[in-house]
């Protein structure tokens, strides 16, 4: 914590929202552990990557307050908090498909929980309890890519899951999705002029907003050169073409 935190001081500037220090306020300590592996096939241009990981976060500083119904007053001061961790799994596996090697899928999946633990405000109570928060995340992504020549092409998708809930009645639950699916393409045209676009639509479901459950699709190009030697690059690009 910072000394400001620290210091066994009262600021009552304004007696409404009051401001005090707390001299014993623990330092905050984080414990991380990673573990991961990779094995590669350059015959087969097949690869394996797999990562876990798993983190505490240990006296973590949250604002408390406690309210004075007489007075109408506030007074906040910092309190040390438990139970926040985290851990995760990211793994990838992809390979050529024909003997040629011009076909290769590949699929990346990542895994993520996260306990947070805070000090929030109640309605109608005179002191913050604490709020724990799950959050959970699952990612896949799935690509297939075609190479042959001077062309490059491929088919790409993703989906994502969000869920978050917590321990008090007033936290609101979230269980959406985010997922994609496109094309892209690159081909060498003549003069060493290289053509690139994507193709690709995102959405979005299950948000409390129905403003955020949308559609779009978005197109992009550009063309490229480069010049003496490769030691320049000039590029004309798109956004969102539609």
């Amino acid at each position: 914590p910072s000394l400001y935190q620290q210091l066994d001081i009262t600021n009552d500037q304004n007696p409404l929202n009051i401001r005090k220090g707390n001299p014993n306020l623990k330092g905050s300590t984080t414990h991380q552990m990673q573990a991961s592996v990779q094995w590669r096939n350059g015959e087969r241009q097949q690869s394996f990557n797999f990562t876990y990981g798993l983190s505490f976060f240990l006296n973590q500083v949250a604002q408390g307050y406690t309210f004075d119904p007489m007075t109408g007053a506030y007074t906040y001061m910092p309190e040390n908090v438990d139970g926040n961790w985290q851990t995760y799994i990211w793994t990838s596996f992809g390979r050529a498909i024909d003997k040629e090697k011009r076909w290769r899928w590949s699929t990346t999946t990542h895994a993520d929980y996260t306990r947070n633990v805070d000090i929030t405000a109640v309605a109608g109570e005179t002191k913050g309890a604490l709020s724990k928060v799950d959050n959970w995340y699952v990612n896949e992504s799935l690509s297939l890519d075609y190479q042959f020549g001077k062309l490059r092409a491929g088919a790409n998708g993703s989906l994502a899951w969000r869920h978050a809930s917590g321990n008090r009645r007033e936290t609101q639950k979230i269980n959406a999705f985010d997922f994609d699916y496109g094309l892209t393409c690159t081909y060498e045209l003549p003069w060493a002029i290289t053509f690139a676009t994507d193709l690709k639509m995102f959405s979005r479901r299950g948000y409390g907003d129905s403003s955020m459950n949308t559609d779009d699709l978005v197109w992009n190009a550009s063309l490229s050169r480069t010049w003496l030697k490769g030691k320049f690059t000039s590029r004309l690009e798109g956004f969102d073409i539609f």
